[in-house]
């Protein structure tokens, strides 16, 4: 799926979910639905990527959670696969439901029902603290919701997005999204000189990113990013 090929990852996924349904496996039913739940997280997220049936995107991570949630109170006590500790296979459930509420959120999201997507996003960053894109899709609302939704730009709403778009940066460096959307923030706030660095940061990451590519525009012209074009 991350690599660009839907098809292949809903047929996976699918064959994967009909051997864990037909009995055959030894595996224990907590690691099961485990399993169960990457599925159907998984098979979500082709419909996002794929645009198909948007519609069914928030049940299949409805269900994703709520699988999770049952087995939460009895972890594995087996290993199997990676999760070959009990904290490993806490961590996994606990990232399974952080992905099952940033998936809901979104399906909120474009139905206009900005604060029950905010309570979902929020407890995926609880369930998943360390995972930068649980705290980069609440930094991405937050920021957007007080900017842009909220027009009294409350400095609290606008500080609390700024804190968790640093976050994601510092939980995965690689990402060029998080510092695209840092720049736009210090833009937004008036430091030109922190945004033209988080843009280039970003583009240096990805020489592609839309909302870095943007925002160098707004703030050099396009006469004066000529050696940043030639090296991106």
């Amino acid at each position: 799926l991350n690599g660009g090929f839907p098809e292949q990852a809903e047929r996976l996924f699918s064959k994967t979910q009909e051997e864990l349904g037909n009995g055959s496996t030894p595996l224990s039913p907590a690691v099961m639905t485990i399993l169960r739940s990457h599925c159907q997280n998984g098979l979500a997220r082709v419909l996002v990527s794929t645009k198909k049936q948007i519609a069914s995107v928030k049940d299949l991570a409805e269900q994703a959670l709520n699988l999770l949630q049952d087995i939460e109170a009895q972890a594995p006590s087996e290993t199997f696969h990676m999760w070959n500790e009990t904290s490993l296979c806490l961590a996994a459930i606990a990232h399974q439901k952080s992905v099952s509420r940033q998936l809901i959120a979104d399906s909120l999201i474009s139905q206009g029902l900005v604060d029950e997507a905010r309570s979902f996003l929020e407890a995926a960053v609880l369930d998943a603290p360390m995972d930068p894109d649980a705290a980069l899709s609440l930094g991405a609302f937050l920021f957007r919701v007080a900017v842009y939704i909220d027009k009294k730009q409350s400095p609290d709403a606008v500080k609390r997005a700024q804190i968790q778009l640093l976050k994601a940066a510092k939980l995965d460096p690689t990402k060029a999204n998080p510092f695209a959307l840092l720049g736009v923030w210090f833009e937004e706030n008036g430091d030109a000189t922190r945004a033209l660095g988080c843009f280039m940061k970003s583009l240096g990451l990805d020489p592609c990113n839309p909302i870095a590519g943007r925002g160098l525009l707004r703030l050099k012209g396009r006469e004066d990013i000529t050696e940043e074009l030639e090296t991106a």
